[in-house]
């Protein structure tokens, strides 16, 4: 994949990725689980979100060394769904959700 390193196009993507970045930090640890609009349908969020953060921030860091971005990536997309329970006791720790999160950078790369 090439990254432009056009100008202002970097900080649109910036915009972007905090934006997902908020939002997913907001669902992981907000206090109460989504509705369940089907079986398991947070797995198709956790995925989604996941895609976004990683589609969003390799546009935005294009400097970032490709490999250095997607392991750190990948090791914060387990990690968040570990400290979710840590910081929101209501709330379950899931290797479902922890594999979602993971397919979902997976899909990005």
């Amino acid at each position: 994949m090439k990254i432009s390193n056009s100008p202002g196009g970097g900080s649109r993507f910036l915009v972007l990725f905090s934006t997902c970045l908020v939002v997913v930090l907001n669902g992981i640890f907000r206090a109460e689980s989504p509705v369940e609009i089907f079986y398991q349908s947070d797995k198709m969020i956790h995925v989604a979100a996941f895609l976004a953060l990683g589609v969003t921030g390799r546009f935005a860091f294009p400097s970032i060394y490709p490999l250095s971005f997607w392991l750190s990536l990948s090791l914060c997309a387990p990690l968040l769904e570990w400290l979710q329970h840590l910081v929101q006791p209501q709330r379950n720790f899931s290797y479902l959700d922890m594999a979602a999160n993971v397919l979902g950078v997976a899909l990005a790369v």
